[in-house]
């Protein structure tokens, strides 16, 4: 099982690790998110301007 490996590698809970891949995720769709607001914004603005 791929996280047996690596809770034998890096000697924490399962639990741990899962967490910490949670975050990531969540981290990474805030990210993607406010990326693509942002990304809509300009474009509005720039078809206000003409």
């Amino acid at each position: 099982d791929g996280l047996s490996g690596i809770k034998h590698q890096l000697g924490c809970r399962v639990e741990q690790i899962m967490e910490v891949i949670e975050a990531h995720i969540n981290q990474f769709f805030v990210q993607a998110l406010q990326l693509d607001y942002l990304t809509l914004q300009r474009e509005a603005l720039d078809r206000s301007d003409q």
